[in-house]
């Protein structure tokens, strides 16, 4: 029980921001633009964790494949990967990546995403549900691949 609670006030002070990653804003064109976020996942989470990591980012009318997974840092297990084909028009967009372990969901977590520029609706894209096989550091990230 112990464990539990740390492991729930550790993502809390990720989740205000203590440890919070946000990478520097930098032009997308036809590349790809990578955010992501280092964090210590438990295996069986008590519901009610979140942390999140955010970018503005300028990205060129193209289209992407948008892409969101958890990998296990020391072996690269990739966990809750699902991927998109997005057409975005050129313009500052607002990136924001969280991982959850919902309340209503006992012992797993899912990755929400979303993109939103001004003018336009929120771009929105949420991993399945996936439960950890062991307690560990983990890195949630999302990708924007230009074709």
């Amino acid at each position: 029980m112990f464990r539990r609670k740390s492991i729930s006030r550790t993502l809390g002070a990720l989740a205000s921001g203590v440890a919070m990653v946000c990478l520097a804003s930098a032009p997308a064109q036809a590349g790809t633009a990578t955010m992501s976020r280092s964090l210590y996942l438990t295996m069986f989470p008590s519901g009610g964790e979140h942390a999140s990591a955010s970018r503005s980012i300028y990205l060129e009318a193209n289209r992407y494949e948008w892409q969101v997974s958890t990998t296990r840092d020391s072996n690269g297990q990739i966990l809750g990967y699902t991927r998109r084909i997005i057409d975005l028009k050129a313009g500052w967009y607002e990136w924001q990546c969280d991982i959850t372990a919902p309340v209503d969901q006992q012992y797993v977590y899912k990755n929400i995403c979303t993109l939103y520029t001004s003018g336009s609706s929120m771009a929105y894209m949420e991993s399945g549900y996936y439960q950890p096989s062991v307690s560990t550091n983990y890195t949630i990230s999302s990708h924007l691949i230009g074709y």
